[in-house]
């Protein structure tokens, strides 16, 4: 979440009081150099004056009143300096002149020297405790010290003595404002104005004061008078705009930035806010500029390179706006939204460890942020250290407790760690607190379809179309759930969906491939397996799977390039090998076989089926010692496989042991009675048993079942 910063500049107009003490000298020291001196100071000939002056106090050298009219001669001609050393040359010849510290006070003012000129008027004012002027120069300093309080004081004092007092008011509905009392400071600029209704100061202040009441169309018309009166003020135009962009007019707000920048291109911040209003408008080139311009003013300003870095984001300029974050870190390391903005960029540029240092570091800053959390447990998510994103997505729960997509991506992550049930619980308070996230029924579908509750997992996904009906991966998720309950059209037509909205969707295609060849299309699933293998020519189940189709139509050579082919590309795919053996088998090339079938058991090494069909393979080489060790081994992973014990029989009744036989034709027909081969051979091996009636109803018994050599040997064996 981005947040960008109006600067609202407060400007307090302060005046400063100065009286001249002239007092009347001793008529028999220099007086005519004094009266001269007291004439061109009346006269503004204030060198002049400073000249007499100088030739009186070369007179008369302990005379304070002298040095006192030097000192105001002085502060006129902006020597505070000089001033303030002939009004403290005054003092130590008269320590009781409370003037002469006054004025010394205010010209430590003109000189910054705030401190020394409160410490000038307290001491005026212990010698003139009822001099509301005092009060009133002591109250500026104390501002200028940013001691709003104590300058209250001095104003609410001046008032009780002199409520007359030249811009009092004015100077207490500054401080006011200063300290949040708002709605005191209108009342104080109201009286100003009553005493001085053509001050654009007054009208300016009173508008800043109105906005911290977010009084803001009030504001504006003070700004608008204050502009009637001072058409050329840049800082009128500059606050107005700050209002209206408060107001949410951004276009009029760039006017009066405009404005105030023809006025005087130097004004503080004018192209900071303009670039905001520019950002706020999708105006990102334009936006920047104004920061670029911004920059070359204040090149420390660590606000303006934050505010660079969002725009050049939004402009795709992702290490460019990591540039200027990194700089604005730099500048200011407390910027807590710095830090945020980088993790979140540096979560898009998939470096999830510096995102998730960067929101630590923000979380140090403000630890009771909720974006900070759910963010942080964003890129931990996307880290896959599920357990991490959920603990912070616990904590953003905590502070923020209605935001249904911190459910939700709490609920993601559950589903990572197939807490199913846990995920369900998220995603429906994520529903319940917004019916229409469309995400959290998707999300809730697909947490459903694990748990194979599909029929409620479609549901959800109908839900989720309704609000959603352009996004293709939900149609890929309702068409797993609906291969699951066996509705395979359903399936294929959620497929064709998917696939009109994403056409570029390789494994839509293999899996409606997979629904046609349910239903015995193997045309139609053969070439979406082709379509398949065009987007995605390195994705071995594809191959595979159209070799399998390829087999099934006796294509046994397309078959066994498909295999070949996915061999190279993953050997490691479940009955990759196993299947490739197969065929090879059917080729007759049973060394390759045998080399498919060792590779297939050394990569599953408990797959009865694997050893049942090399032990075939191995009989056929005439390897029974070998194929019966292979009989046993696939009877011991899967002993309810009664194809496995009639084959194992028959290779013991080739080695004459018929007994062992069998029982193996035995176990087969009792775990299949319906097996008519385990009938014949167990009937062949009765034979050899010396039980001619029991072999003739086995023989009976496979015939009835089908078996197509039974009635042959009936014939032979077992007449009367």
């Amino acid at each position: 979440m981005q947040k960008s910063l109006l600067v609202n500049k407060f400007l307090a107009f302060l005046t400063l009081l100065l009286l001249v003490g002239v007092q009347p000298i001793d008529a028999q020291v220099s007086e005519d150099f004094f009266t001269s001196g007291n004439f061109k100071l009346e006269q503004k000939d204030y060198k002049g004056a400073i000249r007499d002056y100088t030739k009186a106090v070369l007179a008369e050298p302990n005379n304070p009143d002298i040095y006192f009219n030097r000192a105001y001669a002085k502060s006129m001609l902006a020597d505070y300096v000089g001033a303030v050393q002939d009004y403290s040359k005054s003092i130590a010849i008269f320590p009781t002149m409370p003037n002469a510290y006054y004025n010394r006070g205010i010209e430590k003012g003109h000189m910054k020297d705030y401190k020394g000129a409160v410490q000038d008027h307290t001491t005026a004012l212990q010698q003139d405790p009822e001099n509301a002027d005092i009060y009133f120069s002591r109250g500026l300093a104390k501002s200028a010290m940013n001691d709003h309080i104590g300058a209250l004081q001095d104003f609410n004092r001046t008032i009780s003595i002199n409520s007359e007092t030249i811009n009092i008011y004015f100077n207490r509905g500054i401080e006011k404002a200063y300290l949040k009392d708002y709605q005191g400071a209108i009342l104080d600029f109201d009286k100003a104005i009553n005493d001085d209704n053509n001050n654009a100061d007054i009208y300016f202040n009173r508008a800043i004061a109105k906005n911290g009441l977010k009084d803001y169309n009030a504001a504006i018309v003070d700004f608008n008078k204050a502009l009637s009166i001072q058409p050329n003020n840049a800082d009128l135009y500059f606050n107005r705009g700050v209002t209206k962009s408060y107001l949410n007019d951004p276009a009029a707000a760039i006017k009066d930035y405009n404005k105030a920048i023809e006025l005087n291109p130097n004004t503080q911040n004018a192209y900071f806010n303009r670039g905001i209003e520019n950002g706020r408008l999708k105006d990102y080139r334009g936006a920047l500029l104004d920061y670029n311009r911004a920059i070359e003013r204040d090149p420390s300003n660590a606000d303006i390179y934050f505010n660079r870095g969002i725009v050049k984001n939004y402009l795709s300029d992702k290490q460019g706006a990591l540039q200027d974050f990194n700089k604005a870190i730099a500048l200011n390391p407390n910027t807590q939204n710095a830090y945020f903005n980088r993790g979140i960029l540096r979560r898009e540029l998939n470096d999830y460890p510096g995102a998730i240092q960067d929101y630590t570091k923000a979380i140090e800053q403000d630890g009771n942020n909720a974006d900070i959390y759910f963010n942080r447990g964003l890129a931990k998510s996307y880290s896959l250290n599920h357990a991490a994103a959920i603990q912070d997505f616990n904590k953003a729960i905590e502070m923020s407790p209605s935001n249904e997509d911190l459910y939700l991506s709490r609920g993601v992550s559950k589903s990572a760690i197939k807490d199913y049930a846990g995920a369900i619980k998220d995603f429906s308070k994520s529903i319940e607190l917004n019916p229409k996230t469309q995400n959290a029924y998707f999300n809730r579908g697909v947490a459903k379809s694990f748990l194979n509750d599909h029929v409620s997992a479609i549901k959800d996904f109908d839900l989720a179309i309704a609000q959603a009906p352009s996004y293709a991966d939900i149609y890929v998720s309702r068409a797993v759930s609906k291969t699951a309950i066996h509705d395979t059209t359903g399936a294929i037509q959620d497929y064709s969906k998917s696939l009109e909205l994403n056409p570029q969707n390789a494994n839509a295609y293999f899996n409606r491939g997979l629904g046609k060849a349910n239903l015995k299309d193997f045309a139609g699933a053969i070439q979406d397996f082709n379509k398949g293998i065009a987007l995605n020519p390195n994705n071995a189940d594809l191959y595979f799977n159209r070799a399998i189709i390829k087999n099934q139509q006796k294509d046994l050579y397309g078959a066994m390039a498909d295999f070949d082919k996915a061999v190279s590309l993953n050997s490691g795919l479940q009955n990759l090998l196993f299947n490739r053996g197969l065929l090879k088998v059917t080729l007759k090339d049973y060394p390759a076989a045998m080399n498919d079938f060792n590779r297939a058991i050394q990569q599953n090494p408990n797959e009865a089926d694997i050893y049942y069909n090399r032990a075939l393979l191995k009989a056929l080489m005439k390897q029974n010692s070998l194929a019966i060790v292979d009989f046993n081994k696939s009877i011991e992973l899967n002993p309810a496989n009664a194809n496995a014990y009639v084959s194992r029989g028959i290779l013991k009744a080739q080695i004459r042991d018929f007994q062992s036989a069998n029982k193996d034709f035995n176990k087969a027909i009792e775990i299949d009675k319906g097996n008519a081969e385990a009938y014949f051979q167990r009937g062949l091996a009765k034979f050899n048993l010396i039980d001619k009636t029991g072999a003739c109803v086995d023989l009976s018994l496979a015939r009835d079942l089908g078996h197509p050599n039974a009635s042959a040997q009936m014939e032979k064996r077992c007449k009367p």
